[in-house]
């Protein structure tokens, strides 16, 4: 046994999994978005994986709110991720995962 080799059963993870509703198009907008990240940014130090929808980001529309989200996780440990590209037109799945340990593999399906 590898000294590096931790025990997998004592490793306790915290997950959070959460729908942001950060919708962009005018048909669908949501409201209070502002509100309800700052709200959500209370939840970085409790979390040690975060499993996020809705957390649209396209071609200008959401990107400073995006920005802040990753600069808040950052401030909190939370320095990996997983997302989709942002698209040149409309906007992306809206999946993102924020976690404080390494996301080992990354694909996204067009």
């Amino acid at each position: 046994s590898n000294a590096d080799d931790e025990d997998v059963s004592s490793v306790r993870l915290r997950f959070l999994c959460m729908n942001l509703y950060c919708h962009y198009a005018p048909h669908c907008s949501s409201p209070y978005k502002r509100e309800r990240m700052a709200c959500f940014f209370e939840q970085f130090a409790s979390s040690d994986v975060m499993l996020l929808q809705e957390m649209f980001v396209g071609h200008k529309i959401g990107e400073q709110l995006y920005s802040e989200l990753l600069e808040q996780a950052r401030q909190h440990g939370l320095v990996y991720r997983a997302h989709p590209r942002t698209p040149k037109l409309g906007q992306n799945s809206g999946l993102l995962i924020l976690s404080r340990y390494p996301v080992p593999r990354q694909s996204e399906r067009d």
